[in-house]
């Protein structure tokens, strides 16, 4: 079956396709299997591999690896990525990109914590169990392409207007392309060149087009990229926050989104995930994909980012 018809399109069809531990193995399994294969081993250089099943004492049913044809490594569907010696199972852990997908507004812990837990038959010991599964599943969502052709860039000042704090103002970047309705968003250390270029280039391919406003700081983007100062914004040389109307527009979104969610977002610790969050729902939201397509774009981006970190893999106690 083609993959882009195997994905879930609802609810109903989701627990009908990932019924138990097997079924949702075999589907990562087929997922990963078209991705391309790296051996760790660095006397591999042209690493080709073969599919082999065996049983595990572990699960007691017969499971497929990708094995190395030179030197024997064993991989299985969730070797050195999020879901990697994870306490929480596959099950567990599709229902929730699931939600994560299924959901609009933003995916916090407290959710977990107090409905999901209780709806849909996963329970969390402690808080800081689901604040991980989040971190983990946020980090997923950051993966993405960068942009290309003409796009547009602008700082924004985000402030949480229920916190008094000198640290309740935080900068963000964005960078929009308005041609394929996509963007992304960074919450920046300063306004200074080092900051907006590393964003830029994390960001954009080098033969992007930059389209900003006339600010001075900008001048620095031409070093790299072909910088295109807007024609009504060129007299605005010392405002830093002068915004086109493309940006304007992504910003209006942005702070939209995080009244929903609430402003305590607006930190240096939960700023970044929120933003990576964001940016996953902006894109797809913009795209019109369903659910089910999110879901599946959510476990292909799981599968290329390597988490197998403490905190996101081992010690998620069930």
């Amino acid at each position: 079956m083609a993959l882009k018809r195997s994905y879930p399109k609802d609810q109903k069809e989701f627990n009908a396709k990932f019924f138990s531990e097997e079924r949702c193995y075999d589907f990562l399994f087929d997922l990963r299997r078209r991705t391309q294969f790296r051996c760790p081993n660095a006397n591999c250089s042209l690493p080709k591999f073969r599919v082999m099943e065996r049983a595990t004492q572990k699960s007691g049913w017969a499971k497929r690896f990708r094995v190395c044809t030179t030197c024997g490594f064993q991989e299985s569907a969730s070797t050195r990525t999020l879901f990697h010696r994870s306490r929480l199972g596959l099950k567990e852990w599709f229902k929730l990109f699931w939600l994560a997908s299924y959901i609009q507004d933003g995916f916090d812990a407290r959710l977990l914590q107090l409905d999901f837990s209780k709806k849909r038959g996963i329970m969390f010991g402690s808080f800081r169990t689901p604040f991980r599964v989040v971190t983990a599943i946020r980090r997923a969502m950051a993966a993405t392409a960068q942009l290309n052709g003409h796009v547009h860039f602008g700082l924004v000042q985000l402030v949480n207007p229920h916190s008094h704090s000198r640290t309740r103002k935080k900068l963000v970047g964005i960078l929009v392309d308005p041609a394929r309705h996509m963007a992304e968003f960074s919450m920046l250390p300063d306004k200074s060149s080092d900051s907006m270029m590393r964003f830029l280039t994390h960001a954009a391919t080098p033969k992007c087009v930059i389209h900003t406003s006339g600010w001075l700081g900008f001048e620095c983007i031409g070093k790299v990229y072909r910088h295109v100062p807007e024609t009504p914004y060129t007299n605005l040389a010392d405002d830093p926050f002068a915004l086109p109307p493309a940006i304007a527009s992504a910003e209006a979104k942005l702070k939209e989104w995080l009244g929903s969610v609430g402003w305590h977002a607006v930190n240096a610790r939960n700023l970044p995930g929120y933003l990576a969050e964001f940016t996953f729902r902006f894109n797809e939201t913009r795209r019109g994909s369903t659910a089910g397509w999110r879901f599946i774009r959510l476990l292909r981006q799981a599968l290329s980012v390597n988490l197998g970190t403490p905190s996101t893999g081992t010690d998620l106690d069930g």
